[in-house]
């Protein structure tokens, strides 16, 4: 039980961290501090000591950017986002977010695309509920055969089989797909969804998802 519970958090991004994890740190720190040791001797010897001031804050200047930056990068690679990062995305960065997000909330996730379009699939931490996510671009048109068509109906096959199975978008979904989805057990994420999901919210808590129980 106490691993399981390790697993999940460290699948969700808040366990503790790993010797793997911290060592891209320890190598930027110690680039960092040669870097600075190189950038304030060049800097004393053309200005003195004038130099050394001026060339100590503008390094810390740029070293603070670049660390709000990495920060930055590596919390959405976590599956956290602000609120103005979720209202900006767009259909590239969709299924890179979901998959983060997914991880983010305790699945264990991977790509598998289906018919050359993004798919994401794995399961719960437990490995006793699947999950299965396609996704729908916001200009999809059902007479478009450059899209993923069949995307809607290939998410809802088999669907007693405890699977959870998600189709997300940006945009919105049409009431014939609503209706549709409700009698398949198909889970429809639309744009409002995925950003509240984005910032914060369960994707278990949004849906109503239950990890690790099957339905029989």
């Amino acid at each position: 039980m106490r691993l399981q519970r390790r697993l999940e958090l460290r699948a969700a991004g808040l366990g503790p961290l790993t010797t793997r994890e911290l060592r891209p740190a320890l190598i930027a720190l110690a680039v960092a501090a040669v870097v600075a040791i190189f950038w304030l001797v060049w800097c004393w010897r053309l200005l003195g000591g004038l130099g050394l001031a001026l060339g100590g804050s503008l390094y810390l200047a740029l070293l603070a950017r670049l660390v709000l930056w990495r920060g930055a990068v590596v919390r959405r690679r976590r599956g956290r986002f602000t609120a103005a990062e979720a209202e900006a995305l767009t259909d590239a960065q969709v299924h890179r977010v979901v998959l983060a997000l997914l991880r983010r909330d305790g699945w264990l996730v991977a790509w598998q695309p289906y018919q050359g379009r993004p798919r994401i699939v794995g399961t719960d931490c437990s490995g006793q509920r699947p999950i299965d996510v396609t996704f729908r671009p916001v200009d999809w048109k059902e007479d478009d055969e450059t899209g993923p068509a069949p995307a809607l109906r290939a998410a809802g096959n088999a669907v007693r089989d405890g699977t959870v199975r998600l189709l997300v978008t940006l945009g919105t979904f049409p009431r014939g797909d609503v209706l549709w989805a409700s009698r398949q057990g198909l889970h429809l994420v639309n744009g409002n969804l995925l950003r509240r999901w984005a910032a914060g919210e369960r994707i278990n808590q949004l849906l109503g998802i239950v990890p690790g129980r099957r339905v029989s």
